[in-house]
């Protein structure tokens, strides 16, 4: 849960997971996106598709400030953090 000594600010949440494990995150890739105030925690579910590949793979979690779209371009980026994460799909 991001944090600031100021006042809150209104940030975009995505999430991305290469499900067919091609080093590529594409838009079909989005799990999850939320705009909330940055004060407050973000809950929610992510549906693994049945036909996404068993293994290691990719998540990228990214906090913007403003509005972010894209998974792998930070041209207009201004504040916030894009982090990569090694997840293991199993059924």
């Amino acid at each position: 849960m991001p944090g600031y000594s100021s006042s809150p600010f209104t940030d975009q949440y995505l999430l991305y997971i290469d499900f067919d494990q091609d080093g590529i995150f594409a838009n079909s890739e989005k799990g999850f996106t939320d705009r909330t105030s940055s004060t407050e925690g973000v809950f929610g579910n992510v549906v693994i598709p049945s036909d996404a590949a068993e293994g290691i793979t990719r998540m990228r979690v990214i906090l913007a400030f403003q509005s972010h779209d894209s998974p792998c371009d930070n041209s207009g980026f201004v504040f916030g953090e894009i982090e990569d994460y090694c997840i293991h799909i199993t059924r």
